[in-house]
């Protein structure tokens, strides 16, 4: 905000300067005069050695003093607004390299993700082993921390300008999060299923029905979490594409 505010007044800012300026040296001048009234009188009468000697005492005088510290502190005062413009430019730039690299270790996880667990393994399974109204007796071995960079940088997503970028990293990450979600409770759900089905046969009929609506929801969440994280490499920097 503070360096929106600076680049739309620089011009404004500028014109300032240069009449504050403008004014100190009038107003400087005129105290001269105002003390050393031999000044302005040997000024006229052109006599170099009495005008310098006259410039040399009003140097020396109180009220010249009292106009260098004054302009001492005008130039304090816009060297400290300067420093701290520059400072906060320079934050910005730090900023922006953080959240660059941020993106470019995202897209890595992601894609990393999409080709192994989306297209591939579980989500591969997912979607040539459950029929319609099937089951998915499968117990698959799925690491649910496997978002490493998401998790690190998370701090930091509210740090991207990009609104519409910002919303869907956290829609594809949760996606991700439901998936994993689905995958453990099937993976549940198939373990009991074996137990009951060999100790307690009296309960098949709802382990049946208990698997085939986890399978649903395994199906669902794929379904779900695949086009966002496609829109998601979709929006997400490439190297040397980064604004």
């Amino acid at each position: 905000m503070w360096d929106m505010f600076i680049e739309k007044q620089k011009k404004w800012i500028k014109r300032g300067c240069w009449f504050l300026a403008f004014g100190l040296i009038c107003s400087f001048l005129s105290g001269l005069i105002v003390y050393e009234k031999e000044f302005a009188v040997f000024y006229v009468n052109n006599d170099f050695f009495i005008v310098v000697t006259a410039f040399l005492r009003a140097i020396g005088s109180p009220q010249v003093g009292a106009w260098v510290q004054a302009i001492g502190s005008v130039l304090a005062i816009l060297a400290a607004v300067w420093i701290m413009h520059r400072q906060h430019e320079q934050q910005i730039k730090r900023d922006e390299e953080e959240i660059k690299n941020m993106l470019f270790g995202i897209r890595s996880e992601i894609e990393f993700y999409y080709e192994g667990k989306i297209k591939g393994g579980i989500g591969e399974s997912i979607t040539t082993r459950i029929p319609d109204g099937g089951q998915f007796k499968e117990i698959t071995n799925l690491s649910t921390n496997s978002s490493y960079i998401y998790y690190s940088q998370a701090k930091n997503i509210g740090k991207i300008k990009n609104a519409a970028l910002r919303s869907q990293i956290i829609e594809a990450y949760s996606s991700i999060f439901d998936l994993e979600g689905a995958v453990t409770l099937n993976n549940q759900v198939a373990s009991n299923y074996f137990y009951i089905r060999t100790n307690l046969p009296a309960f098949n009929e709802d382990m049946e029905n208990l698997l085939r609506s986890s399978a649903n929801t395994l199906k669902n969440e794929l379904n779900k979490a695949k086009p966002r994280i496609e829109k998601l490499l979709e929006m997400l920097p490439k190297e040397g594409q980064f604004q």
